[in-house]
């Protein structure tokens, strides 16, 4: 199953995907190109089962390196160069079950882990952020996290969605009509709002004042576990189906129009 992408900023025809079979498939010109798997980089089998490399995540950062969360491998991250060569790094939780990765604005690397901790790597030490005392002070278990065009890096968590100061932690629990946000689960940044996908439906926060409202997408259409923005439209996977919202729906009220439902889903990638 492939489970992520990440699209080469420098070359758009070059087209990294991430799978729970082959680690990693190179893709130019839609054809494929290369199959990383362990022998021909760092990455390495499931711990015990040797049939298979999961690749739970992939990004660049600014000197062009790839970078792999290399689910249940004894280093969980590898990196591929920007002139090919590999190299694999050991961030703690050696074997751990990862999620997704994104890159903020000082190159630190966020993996998300499927105990609800993020693991931040500076390419030299790591930090594991979570709800333990002294660890970034997460207000609940982590569901994923996103950076912003600021550079912001804002996590979704049980029960609340929060945006991190990089030197202190959670600077700021984002609230909805004097509610917490319920199991934040995804986010999407539109004009300078960003649009926060959880169990309750769908919240837009500005970047900067952090004010934030909700979108009535009627209860048949709550649970969003994922978004993204395509043009003028913004699509959601939710509990039943997939929807699509016109960007200019995205005002303070809260009954913005569902433009184009449908009723099936895995994932969503554009």
């Amino acid at each position: 199953d492939v489970v992520c992408v990440a699209v080469d900023p420098s070359d758009s025809r070059r087209v990294y995907l991430g799978s729970f079979s082959h680690g990693i498939v190179e893709l130019y010109n839609e054809k494929v190109v290369n199959v990383y798997e362990r022998y021909n980089s760092t990455l390495t089998p499931v711990t015990g089962w040797n049939a298979y490399v999961f690749v739970s995540g992939l990004a660049f950062d600014k000197k062009h390196n790839l970078w792999a969360v290399n689910c249940e491998a004894d280093k969980l991250l590898s990196m591929k160069s920007d002139k090919g060569v590999w190299t694999s790094y050991n961030v703690g939780a050696g074997a751990g079950y990862t999620g997704r990765l994104v890159i903020d604005k000082n190159d630190y690397k966020w993996i998300h882990m499927r105990d609800g901790s993020f693991i931040v790597f500076d390419d030299t030490k790591y930090k594991t952020v979570s709800t333990a005392e002294g660890h970034g002070g997460l207000p609940g278990t982590g569901n994923c996290c996103a950076v912003d065009s600021k550079g912001t890096v804002w996590a979704g968590c049980a029960g609340h969605a929060v945006y991190f100061n990089e030197k202190t932690g959670v600077n700021g629990i984002i609230r909805c009509n004097n509610k917490d946000i319920d199991q934040a689960e995804c986010f999407c940044e539109v004009d300078g709002k960003i649009l926060i996908g959880s169990s309750d439906g769908l919240t837009v926060c500005d970047m900067t004042s952090k004010e934030s409202f909700s979108i009535d997408l009627s209860k048949r259409y709550s649970k969003l576990t994922n978004i993204i923005r395509n043009g003028n439209h913004i699509w959601s996977s939710t509990n039943n189906g997939i929807v699509c919202i016109d960007k200019k729906d995205l005002k303070n009220h809260n009954d913005a129009a569902i433009k184009k439902p449908f009723t099936s889903f895995g994932g969503l990638f554009i």
